[in-house]
């Protein structure tokens, strides 16, 4: 029998939104995974040569075993799927074109490129994720492209998570922060298309309907997440759950002290991120990580940058026909 492949890692660190920061915490999060996983693949992708250029220089140190690949698109292209359903603006999301690229990854992975865990930058790995990868790709069911972590007993509309579960319900809301993705498979059945079949839907949905809000004309006017679970809840199996010790989010988790411990990944959600004392961490592993991480960082004058509320306010203006009608405030 042929080995499973090795673990590979994709962090999205695009410009354009109000985290400035994104290589700063892809290099960190990058740092924890490569001091465990000696065999593991980071994929790196931005879009601008400034950022791809730092990015090279701080992966190259902090995975000096590890093969690592920088790679620079245009916003054009991460988000190609959606221009093309015409929707020509976006949420203001602090993410930027970041949050909405992780919708449609097979608009801009590499085809090399196969399997990947597509992560957000403001996580850290207090273990080795290999078996991880290996038990949950081997679990997958006929027709899943995908799995992630549920947000227990949060969302709105018609995704909402009810409550914990080790299988995947109808209608829950998933963290896209981390997505552990079969890209072959998603290429094979089309993932562009049935996320723009299904998010052009919504504009034919009645107002009762609890997701209606979701898109109005050309607009997209909630997050990655809330769009990533409609789609999940169109599309009969083909999304699924992580397992419980893969992802421990800061905001989407009932995990705390010593129920949090033992996990993955620990995924800074909804913290202040130029702060450290408020990176997430609730294990020993991560602690560790980010203990060694500081010094390096001194050295090389590695900081990271204060959140820009008006670089959401200009990536929240880009592209024509805003008519959210108020779903900013429902936000």
């Amino acid at each position: 029998m042929a080995a499973p492949p090795p673990v590979h890692i994709t962090y999205l660190a695009l410009g354009g939104g109000g985290d400035g920061g994104a290589v700063f915490e892809a290099a960190r999060s990058a740092f924890s995974l490569c001091r465990l996983s000696p065999k593991a693949s980071v994929l790196l992708v931005t879009n601008t040569e400034a950022l791809a250029a730092a990015a090279a220089a701080q992966l190259k140190i902090v995975c000096p075993k590890q093969r690592v690949s920088v790679i620079t698109l245009r916003d054009e292209q991460v988000l190609s799927t959606l221009r093309a359903a015409n929707f020509t603006h976006l949420y203001g999301h602090q993410s930027g074109p970041g949050g909405y690229a992780k919708l449609v990854p097979t608009d801009w992975l590499p085809a090399s490129v196969e399997r990947t865990l597509l992560i957000d930058t403001d996580t850290l790995f207090a273990r080795d994720p290999s078996a991880m990868w290996n038990r949950t790709f081997a679990r997958f069911g006929s027709g899943q492209l995908l799995a992630m972590t549920p947000f227990v007993k949060q969302g709105f509309g018609c995704v909402r998570t009810q409550r914990p579960t080790a299988r995947a319900q109808f209608n829950q809301r998933f963290n896209s922060g981390v997505q552990l993705l079969d890209v072959a498979a998603m290429r094979r059945l089309d993932w562009a298309a049935t996320v723009a079949r299904t998010l052009s839907a919504v504009r034919q949905m009645p107002v009762e309907h609890g997701c209606s809000w979701f898109v109005q004309d050309a607009s997209l006017c909630v997050g990655d997440q809330e769009l990533l679970s409609l789609v999940c809840a169109s599309t009969e199996g083909a999304c699924g759950n992580l397992p419980p010790n893969a992802h421990c989010d800061r905001c989407g988790n009932t995990d705390r002290g010593e129920t949090a411990r033992g996990k993955v990944i620990y995924h800074s959600n909804c913290a202040p991120k130029a702060n450290e004392k408020a990176v997430f961490c609730e294990d020993p592993g991560c602690r560790d990580a980010l203990a060694e991480f500081r010094p390096l960082a001194r050295r090389h004058g590695w900081a990271p940058r204060k959140f820009s509320r008006a670089g959401v306010s200009a990536w929240s203006a880009k592209g024509s026909g805003w008519s959210c009608n108020g779903a900013k405030a429902n936000w």
